[in-house]
């Protein structure tokens, strides 16, 4: 079972890096139909139908992780990507709440801060975007995804060019 689940994330994966966003969609739904309990192939399909523009049945695929309590916080996380793929903001930045509020511990809640500050940064709100990489940091200094992204965008607008440059290195 688990390879077989392995197997139809990897295969989706593959089409999409490859452009064949038809086939990666067929393989991801063809994942989902088999084991549609599996939160992986779920997320994995939801985000490939918010890719495409079909964000209705993107949220209707994770509504049932929603439900649960096992996964209810990623479950948020998935539907903001999902949100923000659509360009529905205010649905992400609903979401993203949603998964702070069930956040437990430091490295969790740096994620959460990561997505907002991506969600900021996508909106071209860049002194939000970086105050919100910076909490990231905060909560959780090795988070790599915060120092590379609060880096570039420091370096894209010509300050704390120096910071940039070190936190790029690492």
């Amino acid at each position: 079972r688990r390879s077989r689940i392995r197997g139809y994330l990897q295969l989706s994966s593959t089409y999409g890096h490859v452009h064949q966003y038809a086939q990666a969609l067929s393989t991801a739904r063809a994942g989902w139909s088999a084991f549609p309990q599996d939160r992986a192939l779920a997320v994995n399909y939801a985000l490939l139908l918010a890719g495409n523009g079909q964000d209705k049945p993107a949220v209707a695929v994770l509504q049932p992780f929603l439900q649960s309590p096992a996964h209810r916080r990623s479950a948020w996380l998935a539907l903001a990507e999902v949100k923000e793929r659509g360009k529905h903001w205010g649905g992400a930045r609903h979401a993203l709440q949603q998964a702070a509020a069930l956040s437990t511990s430091n490295a969790e809640r740096a994620m959460v801060q990561f997505m907002r500050g991506d969600l900021a940064s996508q909106r071209h709100h860049y002194r939000s975007a970086a105050r919100d990489l910076q909490a990231a940091l905060k909560l959780d200094p090795n988070n790599t995804l915060a120092l590379n992204d609060l880096a570039y965008l420091w370096a894209d607008h010509g300050v704390h060019l120096r910071q940039a440059l070190r936190a790029i290195q690492q």
